[in-house]
């Protein structure tokens, strides 16, 4: 896939930086189109496993696009995940909190589709 497919999340992450105060989070809108990147993950990339994360668990790095540093930002994410919970934040944070796109746990129903959506990912790119 091309970088232009993934317009819609770009342009979702550029609107929600825009969010004065409290950002949303756990919007179909940006679920939706985070794992069709996940699903459609290009070549060209560059996911880093961060062994523990700096929320909880543990945490990767992806980088869609990244070859010779042409990724966008916006499409630049950290996901911290557990067996009870997953979040999505932003890359671009410099080391200080951010808030999250998604932040669910086990106690939400749709917490195991995404757990397993994630997983079978993690499964394709590192072999677990």
């Amino acid at each position: 896939m091309t970088q232009q497919e993934f317009q819609p999340l770009i342009d979702y992450v550029d609107n929600w930086d825009k969010i004065e105060g409290v950002k949303p989070k756990n919007e179909s809108e940006f679920i939706i189109n985070f794992f069709k990147l996940l699903q459609n993950f290009p070549d060209d990339r560059e996911i880093t496993f961060d062994g523990d994360g700096s929320y909880f668990g543990k945490q990767i790095t992806l980088e869609p696009f990244s070859f010779y540093g042409k990724s966008p930002r916006q499409l630049r994410f950290e996901i911290a995940y557990s067996k009870d919970r997953i979040s999505v934040y932003t890359a671009n944070h410099d080391g200080y909190w951010n808030p999250e796109f998604i932040s669910i746990d086990n106690t939400k129903p749709e917490f195991t589709q995404l757990k397993s959506d994630l997983y079978k990912f993690l499964t394709r790119i590192f072999g677990l």
